[in-house]
């Protein structure tokens, strides 16, 4: 069965500040198509735009295989001298994320205007 179909990855980019946010416009990031998710991601990170913001308010369904596209997408930000958090995680999402303890390991916020105005604050340190 061609995969063609199952590989197409919808994402909203969007500079706000000196944040770019991604938007991704799926109801679900599974095994068909956590590869091409990540590759897409990677095309629109830059460092000029240091501070990632990972908008799944519109994701319902994640699987495990695409938490670990998470994981990489963090790494990969990572080593470009950035970072990434996510916002708009769904409530049996959160929970996933609770359970898994990936909270210590993404900074996660209810709306991307939360992330913004974290980005926005003057560092404490």
């Amino acid at each position: 069965m061609p995969d063609n179909a199952t590989d197409e990855i919808k994402l909203d980019i969007e500079r706000k500040k000196d944040c770019l946010v991604i938007r991704v416009l799926l109801s679900e990031i599974t095994f068909r198509t956590s590869k091409r998710f990540l590759q897409e991601v990677k095309l629109h990170i830059d460092k000029q735009s240091c501070n990632i913001i990972l908008d799944l308010s519109n994701v319902e369904l994640i699987d495990s295989v695409s938490l670990g596209t998470l994981v990489a997408i963090k790494k990969y930000v990572k080593s470009q001298g950035c970072d990434v958090v996510i916002t708009g995680l769904s409530q049996p999402i959160k929970e996933l994320f609770r359970l898994l303890n990936f909270y210590s390991v993404f900074k996660i916020f209810d709306t991307v205007d939360d992330a913004l105005n974290e980005a926005a604050a003057p560092d404490k340190s």
